[in-house]
């Protein structure tokens, strides 16, 4: 019937329309979904290439070839693993202590050690393609085990560092007058004040013009008797000043807190005690 027909056409446009409206929002949609997907793609690109920027600012302000030391702290129940030259001595030290004994397999590695400063050389036996294990002792009781893994790269120094705790800082700086002028006095006496341990030492080489013969030391100080001998042919005249000096350039981490010197003029061939008290380390 014509009724029916014109109603079914409109019925059918109506739909039809409706759909067309479903496509147009789908696909508004869609873009939209797309504009945000490249806005964030945008924005993350930006946020890597300004840390790009800023990671070779940085690599740019570092020296060129720098050849720092490696610094680790002792740490007696960690193995400690360092890269070492393939060819050049690598120096371990250990700083405000010193190396007692070095345990390793032989036909790994020779070394030199280094008996007045407290420190030793090592370099790997060629072909040095397997790590290095090593366990190192310190005359102040600790002991590291060491991972030394040959590289081709320049020699680089080792420095163990031993942690102090939060009270021996606070003690190393509560030194008193008192306290200092009371270890001077028993040095000069012979004794060993109280609370202080007395140190084995080395037998001292009798060719030196000045000798380490005596060391007490507690948490806070270090006692030090020294011999000086005049073995030049002319008068000596010393001071405080120059008898400091000269420690802290000849002995390792050593820092001098007073100095007593009981004769300051030398005649050849004559010695007198040098008496010094220095930090604990």
């Amino acid at each position: 019937m014509p009724v029916s027909r014109q109603k079914t056409d409109f019925s059918n446009q109506k739909i039809g329309g409706e759909k067309m409206e479903y496509e147009n929002n789908k696909i508004i949609k869609n873009e939209t979904i797309c504009l945000k997907v490249s806005c964030f793609l945008i924005s993350l690109f930006c946020t890597l290439i300004s840390g790009l920027c800023f990671l070779t600012s940085i690599l740019c302000c570092l020296p060129s070839g720098s050849q720092a030391a490696q610094i680790h702290p002792l740490n007696d129940l960690k193995v400690i693993e360092v890269p070492i030259s393939q060819t050049g001595l690598t120096r371990i030290a250990v700083k405000g202590d010193r190396i007692a004994d070095v345990f390793g397999m032989s036909g790994e590695y020779v070394m030199e050690a280094d008996e007045v400063q407290g420190q030793v050389f090592i370099r790997p036996l060629e072909p040095a393609l397997n790590p290095i294990s090593l366990t190192v002792t310190t005359e102040g009781g600790h002991t590291q085990d060491l991972r030394l893994v040959p590289k081709n790269q320049a020699p680089e120094a080792l420095i163990l560092k031993v942690e102090q705790s939060l009270d021996a800082q606070k003690a190393e700086m509560s030194i008193t007058r008192n306290e200092i002028e009371e270890l001077l006095s028993a040095l000069s006496e012979g004794r060993i004040p109280m609370g202080y341990r007395s140190v084995d030492l080395d037998l001292p080489n009798p060719d030196e013009p000045y000798k380490l013969i005596y060391e007490v030391k507690n948490d806070k100080l270090r006692g030090l008797t020294y011999e000086v001998k005049n073995l030049a042919t002319i008068p000596w005249i010393l001071a405080e000043s120059g008898f400091a000096e000269k420690l802290n350039v000849d002995v390792l981490d050593i820092h001098v807190v007073a100095i007593l010197m009981p004769k300051k003029f030398l005649k050849p061939g004559e010695s007198i005690h040098v008496y010094v008290a220095a930090k604990s380390l």
